[in-house]
């Protein structure tokens, strides 16, 4: 597959060790970046991590593992950011015998405050996933 660019092209410009910045390989694998200012037409170091052992490897300016302009599962692009919150629920009995919730809120203490007494019960949902 050729392409003039990839889709997602990760901002090396400012890249240091240290920084927030997190990479994978184009098919998820984790990956560490040692340098993006080496020069030459794979300035970008580190290594990527499979079955357990680090591969050491090199990229192009936009993330490219291979020749700049083929598409390559080692590419690199910026990991998707994880999330993790949590809503609480108000469960109540509905007269034809199903229960129905509430509006959902962002702690235990706004459910109950806002509970009526006809509650049955207080519903805790963890929501996790990755941004797309």
């Amino acid at each position: 597959m050729k392409t003039s660019h990839i889709l997602i092209t990760p901002q090396f410009e400012h890249f240091h060790p240290n920084n927030e910045h997190k990479f994978t390989t184009r098919e998820g694998a984790p990956v560490r970046l040692y340098s993006a200012g080496a020069g030459g037409d794979f300035p970008i170091h580190g290594a990527y991590l499979v079955d357990g052992n680090w591969f050491p490897a090199s990229w192009t300016t936009t993330g490219l593992y291979h020749d700049g302009e083929t598409v390559s599962r080692l590419d690199i692009i910026e990991a998707p950011k994880k999330f993790k919150f949590e809503r609480w629920y108000n469960i109540y009995k509905w007269d034809t015998g199903d229960g129905f919730l509430t509006s959902s809120y962002n702690t235990e203490a706004e459910a109950n405050r806002s509970a009526d007494p006809e509650r049955i019960a207080c519903v805790k949902q963890i929501f996790e996933g990755t941004e797309s």
